[in-house]
């Protein structure tokens, strides 16, 4: 999965970030979109890589995936998606190029990687951090890192007493 992942960020650009969740009418008749904060998926090249809380929200389950994840085990909802990628870009019509990856206690196997919280380089400069916070993915920048960063040194460290194990991967970007 690892492989296949560098490969793709290397031959790819980000383009677009999307929240899913299901449709609801309200009392007042409008449309309702209710975001599902389990999921988050990247849209790389043609291929979508869904990120998954998991383990209480306390990890992120990284996986290739053909469709978005629709069974909310809901009745009378219809399943959608929402694009964010203007919300969260910095500039949505530049390369939004992954240049190094950060996993934070990662665990990699064939069909999935495992990691605390995940940092993403762009090169244009942006940084992305996702946490699985307790009330689901948050997607954000710096800011985001330095909130995880001061949390777990607070509340994390002193039950632990050590800093999670990072495993930066540069990405080498082909042409």
């Amino acid at each position: 999965m690892l492989e296949k992942l560098i490969s793709l960020l290397a031959l790819n650009v980000l383009e677009e970030i999307y929240l899913i969740g299901v449709v609801d009418k309200t009392e007042d008749g409008t449309i309702e979109f209710v975001t599902s904060m389990n999921f988050l998926y990247l849209e790389v090249g043609e291929q979508l890589i869904e990120l998954a809380a998991i383990e209480s929200y306390g990890r992120i389950r990284m996986s290739f995936a053909d469709s978005f994840h629709t069974d909310f085990g809901l009745h009378d909802v219809e399943a959608g998606r929402v694009k964010i990628g203007q919300l969260v870009f910095e500039n949505p019509l530049n390369d939004n190029k992954a240049a190094n990856l950060t996993l934070y206690n990662p665990e990699l196997d064939k069909g999935w990687i495992l990691t605390d919280v995940l940092g993403m380089e762009l090169a244009n400069g942006q940084y992305l951090f996702i946490d699985p916070g307790y009330l689901g993915i948050k997607i954000g920048g710096l800011e985001l890192k330095k909130a995880w960063e001061d949390n777990y040194a607070e509340r994390v460290l002193p039950r632990i007493g050590a800093w999670p194990l990072e495993k930066d991967i540069r990405i080498a970007a082909k042409v």
